[in-house]
């Protein structure tokens, strides 16, 4: 049961986006500069983030 709400939240932030704009403004709104491992670090603390943000 909790699974499946897990992944229906997740579906809904992927949707919405939500999460991202409220603490990624710079992924949604001007960008990130793909320098080194840039945009692999942002996509990885989106993820934290939607980990932290989700309520169950």
């Amino acid at each position: 049961m909790v699974r499946e709400r897990l992944i229906q939240a997740i579906r809904e932030e992927m949707k919405t986006g939500e999460i991202r704009k409220r603490f990624f403004p710079m992924m949604t709104d001007f960008g990130v500069r793909d320098y080194s491992e840039t945009v692999h670090t942002m996509g990885l603390n989106y993820l934290t983030a939607i980990g932290r943000t989700i309520t169950l």
